[in-house]
């Protein structure tokens, strides 16, 4: 081949075999080489085989992992030998003549390879070691046995990717975190598939020495020792490892610390950093020494800048005035922070020798920014979860002269199973439109690459490694983008798809296709036909799961759920078949389980609470009594058993932080059947209403938005109390008084990240602050981003005689709002002329979650699902002038049940 030196090779020498053993000769590669010529005959291997190579010894780590590999396919140890004196391994006469197209040059030259197969043995040679250590990835795909036979085809292939950066953005922040060992084993993984990235979405996870943080511990933060094991395990696998570190927004989980409001765009529930503040920067680059140092092996580093909703807002609201508009204080901001990174990385890798990536979809929407941004070393990110087959924002990075890459999803978040199907639609057709629009305006060489992005949104119920036949998949693509250009919606079954499924399970799991792809259409199908009536969708399936399964009848037509859930049983009885003979990664079949049962368990439970609440509780007789009482039983058994389940594979991949808020809303849901077994049990044939009593008040400042507003509420207390708690719920901040003395403060915002869904329902033990006589409650609520400030207010007050009295919010509550309350508004008489009642929108829907009682002596809050976040974020970006229509949906939803 004419123009490339061929520096590196290896060969493994072999036993000719002149017919090939009777097994059907395809190739089933992930991803697919490039060019491919099947020979006759074929070359097999023994205790005998040698490894020959010239390899250098910082890289002679590759030849030991063909060792290791050979050991464990073989069970034999085959050795390693140097050239015989000037050897060489000559390139085959077809090989030579091959003429790739100057565009790929590059890309051959980069990662690129020759392997070819003769009647000696096996021969890898490349212009690079990241491609000889490609090769040995094909050569172990291409390895087959037959009847104690270890073999491989005779064959040329000559290789090399459509796409530079073969990537996957791994969620780490928000609630489940992996655990070194499990990021050390993607690593492997995503090797053996030729993907050379992996993206670690950070937000506040890194554990800085010089901002450390209160959180720390709680979130498990990553350590500089933890980050440099990863990256050094990760270097022999020519494997990047590039944080993700948000230099704008999602730092809600930083934020809401009360050390770091300082540089927050609002003092509380803040989402972004205040981009007018100098501090800002400070933190931002002390951040990013640090984490540049902890990657010292990584040339790559994502500064994120999504999604910056707060910017211009609060603090920095002036700024934004002063720079003429969002877009130039974006500019000038978004400059600081590039050049921030790039000094730091020029500092460790030398000027130009690195990548710094950000997301599109703030830059885009501003000239200002697509103009005059730098360019140099900068990726734009392009991130697009929809199966649409055109991407048109993507124009506006590809005229405006960006290098990019493109970011589709594996859509599981907040999912049981991954929506696979629109994934794949997802990933392809963004590659394709990509390709295709880039190549039209002549900019081919500005699409460097694809990263599948994985989220964990509200608390990352999912378990991670669902997403890892995604991940492959998009090794597969954008290593080899030709193969899949003819992918369609209509045509896909014909096409490469249905070979890649088969190839993933032979070479990720090593099992029968057959049975595989059973599994993986029958936990398909619940999402694409809507098997299961989630009405909202599949991200809602957590939620759902954990409602109270007796607060009303669900109005789904139940009558194919016994169909699910004997399909899912057969699931869980194929997966434990197939780990009996996987080859690898049984634990991928571990977590199908977990997605199938959960299919099953909530089938069951919608069907047993229409079965129940069919009728009111005293028209059940005894005798029927005792053939429903078993079921709830079963199903009671079942939450508990899938708790032990969830948490023992949640632990064969993540960090042991995040996984007690699960855990606890499974003891929540068996909680509420043992309540209800025990009224079937004693007779009584009915249960206390699970819902606390409060509603959700407000007071809005007409007059002037983000103001805050001031609630009231006095009552007597006849007796000392043994113990008394308050529980706040606030939208989106609070400071709580009780008479006159400051008791806490509460921040609760809908968000996608951990601490806010953690830690946005608190309560407090106010028996301190209670006395004979008259008491009082004062509240100060705080909506920042402009919307109606509400909150939601509940307490209990026990004497030596039990539950004295109960505290909740209601229209009995009083309200001002303002920026100058009376100076001591939380003690001062309710004069009627200044003070008014609250407004309400009433008691949470039920059918969105509502809130339970809480158990202070445990020390738990109230239980609640992200529905009930989802709908009161509605609330706050609504006008004032719509809040008639909304109390009215919100009745509607109560008496109705419109959501179930």
């Amino acid at each position: 081949m004419k123009g490339v030196v061929v520096m590196v090779s290896i060969f493994i020498s072999g036993m000719s075999l002149s017919k090939s053993p009777d097994i059907d000769p395809f190739i089933g590669l992930i991803p697919v080489p490039r060019h491919v010529t099947l020979l006759e005959g074929g070359i097999s291997f023994t205790s005998y085989s040698k490894i020959v190579s010239d390899l250098p010894e910082e890289y002679k780590f590759i030849l030991l992992q063909i060792q290791q590999q050979f050991q464990h396919l073989m069970k034999e140890t085959i050795g390693l030998e140097s050239p015989e004196g000037s050897r060489t391994f000559k390139l085959p006469k077809k090989l030579q003549d091959f003429t790739i197209e100057e565009f790929r040059r590059p890309h051959f030259e980069r990662e690129g390879y020759f392997l070819w197969v003769d009647q000696d043995g096996v021969c890898m040679q490349a212009p690079s070691m990241r491609g000889l250590f490609y090769a040995t990835r094909t050569f172990f795909q291409l390895f087959l046995e037959a009847g104690g036979v270890f073999w491989i085809p005779r064959c040329e292939i000559i290789d090399y990717p459509s796409l530079e950066i073969r990537g996957v953005s791994d969620e780490n922040a928000r609630g489940q975190a992996g655990s070194i060992n499990s990021l050390k084993r993607y690593v492997e993984i995503l090797s053996s598939f030729k993907i050379n990235m992996l993206q670690m979405n950070l937000e506040d996870m890194f554990l800085s020495k010089k901002h450390p943080k209160a959180s720390d511990e709680e979130r498990g933060c990553y350590s500089h020792d933890e980050i440099q094991e990863l990256v050094n395990h990760a270097a022999k696998y020519f494997v990047d490892v590039c944080p993700i570190q948000n230099t704008c927004s999602h730092m809600d989980n930083l934020f809401i610390l009360p050390s770091y409001s300082e540089i927050a765009e609002f003092h509380h529930a803040s989402t972004c950093f205040d981009i007018s503040n100098p501090k800002s920067l400070v933190y931002i680059k002390d951040l990013v020494e640090e984490e540049i140092n902890a990657w010292s092996g990584s040339f790559h580093f994502h500064i994120g800048c999504d999604e910056s909703f707060d910017v211009g807002k609060g603090r920095s609201a002036s700024y934004v005035n002063e720079k003429g508009g969002k877009g130039f204080a974006y500019l000038e901001y978004y400059s600081k922070v590039y050049q921030i990174v790039k000094e730091c990385l020029e500092t460790r890798h030398s000027r130009g020798n690195f990548r710094i990536y950000m997301y599109h979809d703030i830059l885009h929407k501003y000239e200002e920014i697509l103009e005059h941004l730098p360019k140099e070393n900068l990726i734009v990110d392009y991130w697009n979860y929809s199966p649409k087959k055109r991407y048109r924002k993507l124009k506006k990075i590809v005229d405006a002269g960006f290098n990019f890459v493109v970011t589709p999803s594996a859509m599981d978040w907040t999912r049981f199973y991954p929506s696979e199907t629109k994934a794949e639609m997802n990933l392809v057709n963004i590659a394709k439109y990509a390709s295709q629009y880039a190549e039209k305006k002549g900019k081919r060489k500005n699409f460097l690459g694809m990263i599948s992005a994985s989220w964990g949104d509200h608390l990352n119920p999912n378990l991670r490694d669902t997403r890892l036949y995604n991940y492959v998949l998009c090794g597969d693509v954008a290593w080899n983008l030709d193969v899949w250009k003819s992918f369609s919606k209509r045509t896909s079954q014909e096409l490469r798809l249905p070979q890649f499924r088969c190839a993933f399970a032979r070479q990720f799991l090593h099992i029968d296709p057959g049975k595989f792809i059973q599994v993986q259409d029958a936990l398909r199908s619940i999402e694409d036909n809507n098997r299961l009536k989630l009405r909202l969708g599949s991200t809602f399936a957590f939620a759902n799961l954990f409602i109270h399964p007796y607060q009303w009848r669900p109005r789904v037509n139940t009558r194919n759920f016994p169909q699910i859930i004997k399909e899912m049983e057969r699931v869980v009885a194929t997966c434990e078949d197939l780990k009996t003979s996987a080859g690898g990664n049984s634990f991928f079949l571990d977590h199908l389980i977990i997605s199938a049962s959960l299919f099953r368990l909530y089938a069951k439970k919608i069907i047993n609470s229409r079965k129940i609440m069919a009728k009111k509780f005293e028209k059940y007789s005894p005798r029927k009594v005792e053939t429903i009482l078993p079921e709830i039983i079963q199903i009671r058994d079942e939450f508990q058993a899938m708790k032990g389940e969830y948490a023992r594979v949640w632990r064969i991949s993540c960090k042991e932080v995040g996984l007690a808020v699960h855990l606890q809303k499974f003891c929540w849901m068996v909680r509420f059947y043992n309540e209800m077994i025990a009224a079937f049990q004693n007779g009584t044939q009915k249960t206390a209403n699970p819902n606390i009593p409060s509603e959700y008040i407000y007071f809005y400042p007409k007059r002037e938005p983000r103001c805050p507003s001031y609630f009231r509420k006095s009552f007597q207390v006849t007796e000392l109390p043994i113990k008394a708690f308050i529980q706040c719920v606030p939208f989106q901040y609070a400071e709580i008084y009780v008479n006159g003395n400051f008791v806490g403060e509460v921040e609760r915002r809908y968000t996608i990240s951990y601490m806010h869904n953690v830690h946005g329902i608190r309560f407090f033990d106010i028996t301190k602050e209670l006395h004979i006589g008259d008491n009082n409650i004062a509240v100060k609520v705080i909506s920042y981003n402009g919307g109606w400030p509400m909150v939601n207010f509940y307490g209990e007050i026990y004497t030596n005689h039990g539950l004295d009295k109960m505290i909740y919010s209601d229209k009995s509550w009083f309200g001002i709002a303002g920026p100058s309350p009376p100076s001591d508004w939380q003690t001062c008489g309710l004069d009627i002329k200044t003070w008014k009642h609250v407004d309400t929108f009433g008691k949470p829907p039920v059918g969105m979650g509502a809130l339970y009682y809480p158990d202070f002596e445990q020390g738990i809050v109230s239980h609640h699902t992200k529905n009930l976040g989802r709908a009161a974020e509605i609330l706050p970006r609504t006008r004032i002038a719509f809040g008639w229509l909304l109390r009215l949906i919100a009745k509607l939803i109560n008496r109705y049940q419109l959501y179930s």
